[in-house]
């Protein structure tokens, strides 16, 4: 008998009753299906739901903490602020007024968290007042806070410049403006 290249196979033919049947398990399986899915979906909404829920309360928590910690690091670098701006005729008019006003700052700088340096800067920008004394003599003019201040800001305006690098940011306040500018 020579080999045969492939072999016919005959299905029998399926009865009405068994189609039906076969096409109502089909239906099932793909409702059950559907169903899972929903279910899945509902469970994945109601966990989405309650981590947005538990994020917005820790959001909300943290806003507090910022504010609870901000709030009186503002008003205190704001009464320093508001010391040295009144302060400043008398120093302006002393001898060695400048370098007295320096050793001041760097007490204030020490005593105040979170502030970077504290400086007198003159009309055109440049430090005649410092923290640091490093800073004495440099020229900044060119920046943004200087510039702003120049624009005719009240005196009493705090100008809090964006975040640089290490994500903090510093604050600067316009000085009060004496009559020659400065």
């Amino acid at each position: 008998m020579p080999w045969r290249a492939h072999a016919e196979v005959f299905l029998p033919p399926i009865s009405p009753m068994h189609m039906q049947r076969f096409r109502r398990e089909w239906w099932w399986l793909g409702l059950g299906a559907l169903l899972m899915g929903a279910l899945l979906a509902a469970g994945l909404w109601h966990e989405r739901s309650q981590i947005e829920a538990r994020e917005r309360q820790h959001l909300a928590q943290q806003a507090r903490m910022l504010h609870d910690n901000l709030v009186p690091q503002l008003g205190a670098i704001n009464h320093v602020l508001a010391s040295l701006q009144a302060d400043m005729p008398r120093w302006r008019q002393r001898a060695g007024g400048m370098a007295e006003l320096s050793q001041r700052l760097q007490l204030f700088f020490h005593a105040l968290p979170g502030v970077r340096s504290l400086n007198l800067l003159d009309a055109q920008g440049r430090v005649q007042a410092s923290s640091h004394d490093q800073l004495l003599g440099q020229d900044f003019g060119q920046r943004g806070y200087v510039q702003r201040a120049r624009a005719g800001l009240a005196p009493e305006t705090l100008l809090v410049s964006p975040p640089f690098e290490g994500g903090a940011g510093r604050a600067r306040a316009g000085a009060g403006a004496q009559p020659d500018g400065a």
